[in-house]
């Protein structure tokens, strides 16, 4: 596998111990697929690995579970189902009931218990159950269901982050995941993030300057790559020293922030590289198959990642995921779909139990404002009509004697009250713009390189 150093220091070594698997089985691996904090546990919810459909739910014992989302009666979706009180997966169809190994426990169209106990203890009746592990904040599925996917998974451990297993918990900054339904596919992202060159262009003024003038980058090879060999990226990261700093330079990433409001930037980043990645998929889709190395022209060392991956690709883990179904890309043009591309309401904030509970606040916060802010705007008026009016009552009965003095009075400042209260009145204003912008994110976050000067 290729190492990169210059403009960002990254390296790519091993991981793994070596191993003399002939290919990498796809589906012989453990994936996450979820942020634990961000599924709610009351009701089941929908996810596709590599194509295919499940149901992720959490049983009676407070264990997530994993299902093929069809009820093997009549395959209706088992995420449209109901989390019961009892602790089982309900198929809300026929309400058939299904417990954390994916037994059928309840068939209540049965004339008799006896019949219903004979078609529940028949092996059609089980839900499709896949192995399922729980691991630094992640929601881990092996890629095979059944026995043999379940004995397979005990021989295998997920990828996990070495130093949250090996260091004391004091020494770990806890730092929230993310996640996002992304408009491409893995491939297209995995070429994305082993990409240094691109950040210095893609993210202008964010983790770099297109105009800068030296963005050469090496990348040289560690060691021939292997189908299971593993890969990672030697970068700084956040784990405290033994006097219980973080590195230099990582401290602001470490910054007490609101886990939904990290969640709602974190697209600023991501959509900086959307369009690009969307188009590109479909463009080298519609050129047909065959090596991308064939379709792409990278003469600088800085793409050697990209070569390496594509060449493992093709070469050790059969040309890609297997994806199940048609691998058709739908007919959408990508250049008028960008309501779809830069979504981020139903690719993230409708999904978090932490984002969503969040959007609700922050409009129930904006109307509080909104109101707040015209009773202040109602207050500032009132008391300068009142103090008008007393004024004017003053210059009438001071008569023609006093008249000079009378108009002195009534051009003097307004009361301290109607400025605080108007003071007020723009200060929930600036409250409500900035909720406002908030909401939106929580929506639509839309990216134009053009006008990122």
């Amino acid at each position: 596998m290729p190492a990169c150093t210059g403009m960002v220091g990254l390296q790519v070594t091993d991981i793994r111990p070596e191993r003399v698997d002939a290919a990498f089985v796809w589906t012989r691996n453990w994936f996450p697929v979820a942020v634990l904090e961000c599924l709610d546990p009351s009701r089941p919810h929908p996810f596709k690995l590599m194509g295919r459909d499940l149901v992720l739910w959490r049983d009676g014992s407070g264990s997530w579970r994993a299902f093929a989302d069809a009820c093997p009666h009549r395959l209706a979706p088992l995420s449209e189902g109901r989390v019961e009180k009892d602790g089982t997966l309900l198929c809300a169809y026929h309400g058939w009931r299904f417990d954390s190994a994916g037994k059928c426990t309840s068939l209540p169209q049965m004339e008799s218990k006896e019949a219903e106990h004979k078609a529940c203890s028949n092996p059609r009746s089980c839900a499709t159950s896949y192995p399922t592990r729980e691991a630094q904040g992640l929601l881990w599925v092996w890629g095979e269901p059944g026995a043999m996917g379940e004995l397979e998974s005990k021989q295998k451990p997920p990828a996990l982050i070495p130093e949250m297993e090996e260091l004391p918990a004091e020494r770990l900054q806890p730092m929230p995941w993310f996640f996002r339904d992304l408009p491409y596919s893995h491939d297209f992202f995995i070429e994305n993030v082993t990409d240094p060159a691109h950040v210095t262009v893609s993210h202008h003024n964010v983790a770099g300057n297109r105009y800068a003038p030296d963005q050469y980058v090496t990348v040289d090879e560690l060691r021939p790559a292997s189908a299971t060999g593993g890969f990672k990226y030697s970068v700084k990261i956040l784990i405290k020293d033994t006097a219980g700093k973080l590195p230099r330079g990582l401290a602001f990433f470490a910054a007490p922030m609101p886990t939904w409001l990290a969640h709602t930037t974190a697209s600023m980043f991501l959509h900086q590289d959307q369009v690009f990645l969307h188009a590109q998929e479909r463009t080298v889709a519609a050129r047909g198959s065959g090596a991308h190395g064939a379709k792409y022209f990278m003469p600088a060392p800085a793409d050697n990642m990209t070569t390496a991956f594509r060449k493992w690709l093709g070469s050790m883990a059969g040309g890609g995921i297997p994806y199940a179904g048609s691998s058709a890309l739908p007919p959408t043009d990508p250049l008028t779909s960008k309501d779809a591309l830069f979504d981020t309401y139903h690719t993230h904030t409708a999904q978090c139990a932490i984002c969503k509970p969040a959007l609700k606040n922050l409009q129930t916060a904006r109307a509080a404002a909104v109101a707040a802010a015209f009773a202040a705007l109602g207050t500032a008026a009132l008391v300068l009509a009142v103090t008008a009016a007393a004024k004017a009552a003053a210059l009438a009965a001071a008569g023609a004697a006093a008249s000079s003095a009378a108009t002195s009075a009534l051009l003097s400042p307004p009361p301290l009250a109607s400025l605080v209260a108007a003071a007020l009145a723009a200060l929930l204003g600036g409250v409500t713009v900035v909720i406002d912008k908030l909401i939106g994110m929580m929506h639509r976050y839309e990216y134009s390189h053009a006008d990122n000067h």
